[in-house]
């Protein structure tokens, strides 16, 4: 029998009840797994001392060492599992000290093994195997020490281990495959790569444990090691198929550690050799959308749907492709594919949806999203029907839909109110969105995130005061708000004029975030309208670097043609008019009538 199969079948006998286990196995049954052998013999329920010796001496086998095997089955036909595993360790121990043949050793120390397997005695299971693995060196009692080991001390297993992998080359490598699938699905996976670890310190061109350590630590999200392995052997390998398997993996562990543009380029030409390898044809294929290649990606995955039509997996992932290449419709039909070959019903009807709505085909979008049940996506997707029907202009049935929201849970109202003003913002419906935020207020006055909402809505409006009443109200509340600060100090200074008050409260925000593009941008407009003009076009300059944004690129041509730099001007407002804007006003068209400039 196979090794792999004896392990299944020894992790399997593991896991069974106890009951009559002892009842079914003979005496000396060599293994679970091996045949009754002649001469052995089923145990008696009473015998006298002189059968008992006479018995003995037919298997020629010392009489106390008969005894305690005698012992040990009636104690487990009993299920008394302590006293069978005692009575077997004594056998064991008079066995091994010299007593009794070799065949008489070697059959006790098989059946120690498996009672201490039953008896959940790893220390007897262990003791058992050493003893097995000193009389037969074949690779059974190898595995059955792994076994043996398994609920053991770290400390044991560590020098257990130690003792397995002191192994001759040939042996080794087969030991090698045992670990990684004993331990990639274990908890002590981190134990195994250690031990690894120190080994290959040692021995750092040793192929069996490199490979050994790879698998497991990619089985259990360690990259990095998992990387630094595949890639050793990628230089140590001189067997094309091996050498392949290695390069694919650490290139599919280079993505999973950030670097999906390298693993792409490495895994296109892994792709090209082998372009039936499936495995890899999905690795290639994430780390071209990881590294923002969709239209590279799509056709790669067109191919792999073609070759596995029921991989409900690879049909989403193609549908994600096609979603973010902008082919909705194809997106749609293969987010449906994948809901009919078992993918997760939620996630499957909701990214159906979010594709006709994206399609701009709301109806469709509207009934694929009402059959959402509840679940993570359920609140983006109603929002996204609330979108929809007004796409569709049914105001009556968009306000039935958030009513109906807003009444099933009082508590959670405002969220309701602040969904729909959002929606009607989004159609340039500004008064009936106060309305709907001004119940938002009403039905959570303290919530911060709903007072800034409508301090930016007021702006919008013109309410000025109101305004920055709401947008004060959330800095007294929390003084780290670097948004609100934000909102507040841009008001002063792009609507007001006040650069005195505005620009130190654009400060802190930077302070708080000095990452974000749109404090950067509102600080260098403080700048350039307070006449730092070098300083203004520094920050400007930085946030378009940073976000490429309508509103940014109309500050930052200006500041521009304030410095002299017309043509670059030119080019960044070119640009920036085809970003689109929302519902927010033309600011290049701002900055032409402030700068005296006739479009062009």
């Amino acid at each position: 029998m196979g090794f792999m199969r004896f392990y299944v079948v020894l992790k399997r006998l593991s896991r069974q009840p106890l009951m009559g286990v002892f009842v079914l196995l003979p005496l000396f049954s060599a293994c679970t797994l091996t045949a009754k052998q002649d001469g052995d013999l089923e145990p008696p329920t009473e015998m006298s001392s002189h059968d008992a010796v006479a018995l003995a001496k037919r298997v020629g086998m010392e009489e106390d060492i008969y005894y305690n095997l005698i012992a040990a089955e009636l104690a487990g036909q009993h299920e008394d599992l302590d006293n069978a595993a005692r009575a077997y360790r004594q056998a064991l121990e008079l066995s091994a000290s010299g007593v009794g043949t070799e065949k008489t050793k070697h059959q006790i120390a098989r059946r120690a093994w498996e009672v201490g397997r039953f008896a959940n005695n790893p220390e007897l299971a262990e003791q058992a195997a050493k003893v097995w693995q000193a009389q037969d060196q074949s690779f059974t009692p190898l595995l059955a020490r792994i076994v043996a080991i398994e609920n053991a001390e770290p400390a044991q297993q560590q020098a257990a281990l130690a003792s397995v992998f002191d192994l001759p080359a040939a042996k080794r490598e087969a030991m090698a495959a045992v670990l990684a699938q004993h331990y990639a699905q274990s908890a002590d996976a981190s134990a195994a790569l250690d031990f690894i670890d120190d080994w290959l310190e040692t021995y750092p061109n040793d192929v069996d444990l490199l490979k050994a350590g790879a698998v497991i630590a990619e089985a259990a999200d360690a990259n990095a090691m998992a990387y630094q392995w595949w890639y050793r052997l990628t230089e140590l390998l001189d067997d094309g198929k091996q050498l392949y398997e290695a390069q694919a993996h650490a290139a599919a562990n280079l993505r999973l550690l950030g670097e999906p543009e390298e693993a792409a380029a490495r895994l296109a030409g892994l792709h090209a050799m082998q372009a039936d390898n499936h495995w890899v044809a999905l690795e290639y294929a994430r780390a071209l959308l990881q590294s923002e290649q969709s239209a590279a990606a799509l056709p790669v995955l067109e191919r792999l749907s073609q070759a596995l039509p029921t991989n409900a997996e690879v049909l989403h992932l193609t549908g994600f492709a096609a979603f973010v290449d902008e082919r909705y419709l194809k997106a749609a039909d293969y987010f449906e594919l994948a809901l009919n070959k078992g993918y997760n019903d939620h996630e499957a009807r909701y990214w159906v949806g979010l594709a006709y709505t994206q399609a701009e085909q709301p109806k469709q979008a509207i009934v694929w999203l009402g059959t959402l049940g509840q679940g993570p996506r359920w609140d983006s997707a109603q929002r996204l029907i609330g979108d929809a029907l007004l796409e569709l202009d049914d105001w009556d049935d968009f306000a039935k839909h958030y009513e109906s929201l807003q009444q099933a849970d009082s508590s959670e109202a405002w969220r309701w109110y602040l969904a729909e003003a959002q929606s009607l913002i989004s159609v340039q419906q500004f008064a009936k969105a106060i309305v709907a935020i001004d119940k938002a207020v009403a039905a959570d006055p303290d919530d911060t995130e709903v007072r800034y909402q409508r301090g930016l809505l007021l702006i919008e409006v013109g309410r000025l005061d109101e305004a920055m009443a709401d947008l004060q109200y959330v800095i007294d509340q929390s003084a780290d708000n670097a948004e609100a600060m934000n909102a507040l100090g841009y008001l002063l200074i792009d609507r007001l004029g006040d650069t005195a008050n505005g620009l130190p409260l654009v400060k802190q925000a930077l302070d708080l975030r000095p990452d974000s593009a749109p404090v950067m941008d509102s600080y260098g407009w403080g700048l350039l309208i307070k006449g730092e003009l070098k300083q203004g076009l520094f920050w400007l300059q930085k946030a378009w670097t940073n976000l490429k944004d309508h509103e940014i690129g109309a500050h930052l041509g200006e500041a521009l043609w304030l410095n002299k730099r017309r043509k670059e001007a030119r080019r960044v407002w070119q640009e920036a008019q085809q970003l689109p804007r929302g519902h927010r006003k033309d600011k290049i068209l701002e900055a032409y009538e402030r700068l005296g400039i006739t479009p062009e």
